[in-house]
């Protein structure tokens, strides 16, 4: 009977193959066996946690994307000793991670940040040596400002810079904007004085002047 319907329906392999694949699907853990699977401890959970958190800072996703079903379902199939990490974990590896990578720049940065260069001190020797660090540093594009002090080297190596903007050094900036409105602080009594009196003089360019300096003088609010 076997050899006839094999030969005439092709039935006896058509039964072979759905009995292993029931028997394949027997033979796999439902979700209610692998919530049974103790979950996993010490090395191994902790490398599964950072390898978690490593893919959702790399393809920028939320930290609530492990507590979706879908995920849940697919950890449960490939991995039944997985159980998701706490907000808490995730946020401890993330601090681990932040500071072990901000180490790494430090030391990088502390052993990379004295660079000699040649004398003289021309701007030109300051731009092409700042140019060629840029590209060693594979940083092109991705400038674009430099801050400098006030040394008239600095400030014409910057200017015939192409496509890079110089900022003023801030201590430097600010101390000279701080002097400056010293100084007119000090001088307000005789920048009054003046406004009050040029006005009424006989020259005509001297009671011009007072009228501007009425116009500019700070008043008391100011």
């Amino acid at each position: 009977m076997n050899l006839y319907l094999a030969d005439e329906h092709d039935l006896v392999e058509f039964q072979r193959e759905n009995k292993n694949h029931m028997k394949a699907l027997n033979s796999q853990k439902t979700i209610a066996d692998m919530l049974h699977i103790a979950p996993h401890k010490g090395i191994k959970k902790t490398k599964i946690h950072r390898a978690v958190v490593e893919w959702l800072i790399v393809d920028n996703l939320p930290l609530d994307t492990i507590n979706g079903e879908g995920f849940c379902r697919f950890m449960l199939q490939i991995d039944p000793g997985f159980h998701r990490p706490s907000y808490k974990a995730l946020k401890k590896e993330i601090s681990f991670g932040n500071t072990n990578v901000r180490n790494q720049i430090y030391e990088f940065l502390e052993k990379s940040s004295e660079m000699p260069m040649p004398y003289p001190y021309t701007s030109q020797v300051i731009r092409e040596f700042l140019i060629q660090k840029v590209q060693d540093f594979n940083l092109q594009d991705k400038i674009l400002c430099v801050v400098t002090n006030n040394g008239s080297n600095m400030v014409a190596a910057i200017r015939d810079w192409d496509g890079i903007e110089r900022l003023p050094y801030v201590p430097t900036h600010w101390n000279f904007k701080y002097r400056s409105w010293k100084r007119l602080i000090q001088l307000q009594p005789a920048i009054r004085w003046l406004s009050a009196t040029l006005p009424f003089r006989d020259d005509p360019d001297a009671q011009k002047d007072g009228r501007k300096l009425q116009q500019l003088v700070l008043r008391e609010e100011e």
